[in-house]
């Protein structure tokens, strides 16, 4: 996979051109490099002409928070929130039903990472 933006360039084109929704989570990976926490989102997307398959990297992770019930699919990205707050990037693929620019306490399946990495 080539890099296709970094940072606040990836807000812009998943915002803009490309979309999550309907997209299908298809993979978590967790793990630490360069004593750093680092989470990728291997994602599907539904409805783009460009990319089918993408990865973003949040590298930087400060917290972070996932569940799973096999009672649900894993996992349709139905809605999202995805956008900087001060210094750090954030997104929730299980957003609650608030403002879409600031993070919320009832939000679930969230990453808040100091950068982030598109891959297509």
């Amino acid at each position: 996979m080539n890099i296709i933006a970094t940072d606040t360039d990836v807000i812009e084109i998943l915002s803009n051109n490309e979309s999550l929704i309907s997209g299908k989570l298809v993979g978590i990976s967790i793990y630490t490099k360069e004593h750093r926490l680092q989470i990728d989102l291997n994602i599907e997307l539904m409805y783009s002409k460009k990319m089918k398959n993408i990865k973003l990297q949040f590298i930087g992770v400060s917290e972070y928070s996932f569940s799973y019930s096999s009672d649900n699919y894993f996992y349709n990205i139905e809605t999202y929130k995805f956008f900087k707050e001060e210094n750090i990037f954030y997104i929730s693929l299980d957003p609650s039903h608030t403002h879409n620019d600031e993070s919320n306490i009832a939000d679930n399946d969230y990453i808040k990472a100091e950068n982030i990495i598109l891959l297509g």
